[in-house]
């Protein structure tokens, strides 16, 4: 705590310095002044909680300085002093709400306790501001949620009159909507609150001020109102400028949703922005976006990527994959009328015959990035179309990688593994079939295949078969006993028991959430 001295008389400052208990009046620092304007100006420069001051000085008397001094400093506990039992001085201390008026001669004792009387009331007072303040702030946070919600008047009405927030009904909102990919409680710690002081000195320039909310943990609401309207140019200078600011080290996305007048109106610009939120997916991290006049309709994909890209993967042709990869990239990016769930579907197909292509080369290296993952759970991470793209440039390179590695298997696993993808539809297929085709004894086959597969030659069969199956039930024309015929199987109720036991689900189940 700071404490000004201001007296005219050196020998009065400099024994008040030398006497009094400062460290246990929890005083830090002691600025001294001869007269009424020296103590002007050190209050302005260091701004005091707690001033004495004799009243009878040259140049600036000690009342005309504590008025002064409180047109900024309206917080202050002012102290003062006098050797004069002038009762005008003292009806003029008064209406200043000094602290104490203490007469000289000074006794230390009297001006101790008088100091400790001024902390314990500037302590009480910033203790009410802060609490004041806090109240407010949690008001003003349940207002900014209630008006994310088709609006309750008389809710929104009794906040109003609780904030003391009196706006005009020609007072214009326009909601922005601050999405991080970051947890907003770790946000808050880091770098919110100093975005928030430059988003309140930005939004002066426009004669604007805001209030929040935070949803989900993921969400920042954002109310702008002011009372003039909010221009196109100057809520994309806001965004711009928001967009660039360094405190925002997490990935995150803004939508600016439209104006509107009154506050009754304030949920239609956090809808519109909510709208905005959904094309996210097609932006890059960063993006502003801002709502238009424009209404866009949800269209259905035309374009069909999936028959040239698995002919490319049959084909193994990687320069085809990733001329498919970039065009599919390009075709979505950008895009305003798709849902993300369409294109996410179209990638979730894609990952799909990846992984059934890269689990039938059984090499070390599929093993660990392609086995026991789950494709839904990568898709979910991926926030945006860009980080999709690079999931599924990242997972074909894992497959070229694979492809060009030298096959670590002999080559009567290589020949059996060839007449198994040739006669898997066959019901007849069978390991002593396999054993003439590939002219081995059933015992040596079998132990061979065992040896560098990790798996008997009866388990590959199946798991193969089921893994035709269900590329088969991703088409729904197809009736399920027709997939059991397809893929080898005479008797459907083995079939499904089969599946059921490797995937889990039995065929119609898997084929309902294939859909879902």
């Amino acid at each position: 705590m700071k404490l000004l001295i201001v007296d005219d008389e050196k020998l009065t400052c400099e024994g008040l310095v030398a006497s009094l208990a400062l460290d246990c009046l929890q005083i830090d620092e002691v600025f001294l002044a001869a007269d009424g304007r020296a103590g002007l100006a050190l209050a302005k420069e260091h701004r005091p909680e707690l001033i004495l001051s004799d009243i009878r000085m040259p140049r600036l008397d000690g009342i005309e300085m504590a008025k002064q001094i409180l047109t900024f400093l309206p917080d202050s506990s002012i102290i003062l002093m006098s050797g004069y039992s002038d009762k005008d001085y003292l009806r003029a201390a008064i209406k200043l709400n000094a602290v104490s008026y203490i007469e000289k001669p000074i006794n230390l004792l009297e001006v101790e306790e008088a100091l400790f009387s001024a902390i314990q009331t500037f302590e009480q007072a910033k203790y009410l501001q802060r609490s004041r303040e806090l109240h407010s702030q949690v008001t003003l946070k349940r207002l900014a949620l209630e008006l994310t919600y088709p609006a309750n008047h008389e809710v929104v009405k009794h906040l109003l009159s609780e904030l003391n927030l009196n706006l005009s009904p020609l007072s214009t909102f326009t909601t922005l909507i601050l999405k991080s990919t970051t947890m907003v409680e770790d946000l808050n710690k880091h770098s919110l609150a100093p975005f928030h002081e430059k988003l309140k000195h930005l939004l002066a320039n426009y004669h604007l001020k805001f209030f929040y909310t935070v949803k989900q943990n993921q969400y920042v609401i954002y109310h702008l109102y002011g009372s003039t309207s909010h221009t196109s140019s100057a809520l994309a200078a806001i965004g711009d400028y928001l967009k660039n600011d360094p405190h925002l080290t997490a990935p995150f996305y803004i939508a600016i949703g439209e104006s509107m007048i009154g506050v009754n109106h304030v949920y239609d610009s956090y809808a519109s922005a909510v709208v905005l939120l959904q094309t996210s997916f097609f932006h890059n991290y960063g993006s502003v976006l801002v709502a238009t006049e424009e209404v866009l309709e949800s269209q259905v994909i035309s374009k069909d990527f999936i028959p040239d890209f698995v002919d490319a993967l049959e084909k193994k042709d990687a320069g085809v994959l990733q001329r498919l990869r970039k065009t599919i990239y390009t075709t979505y990016a950008g895009k305003h009328n798709l849902l993300p769930s369409q294109v996410k579907d179209i990638y979730y197909r894609l990952f799909m015959y990846i992984q059934h292509a890269a689990k039938n080369l059984h090499s070390p290296l599929a093993r660990t990035s392609f086995s026991n993952e789950s494709i839904l759970e990568n898709i979910e991470g991926c926030h945006n179309l860009k980080s999709l793209d690079a999931l599924l440039d990242e997972k074909l390179s894992t497959l070229f990688i694979m492809l060009n590695q030298p096959s670590s298997e002999s080559s009567p696993v290589v020949l059996m593994k060839k007449f198994i993808a040739q006669n898997y539809m066959n019901s007849s297929l069978s390991v002593k079939s396999i054993s003439e085709h590939v002219h081995l004894s059933y015992s040596y086959l079998c132990t061979i295949f065992k040896t560098e597969t990790r798996q008997t030659l009866n388990q590959y069969i199946t798991e193969y078969r089921i893994d035709k199956a269900k590329q088969l039930l991703e088409d729904h024309r197809q009736k399920i006993t027709e997939i059991s015929s397809k893929v080898g199987y005479s008797d459907g109720n083995y079939f499904g028991k089969s599946f059921k036991k490797i995937v889990g689900y039995s065929p119609s189940e898997y084929r309902e959430r294939m859909i879902s």
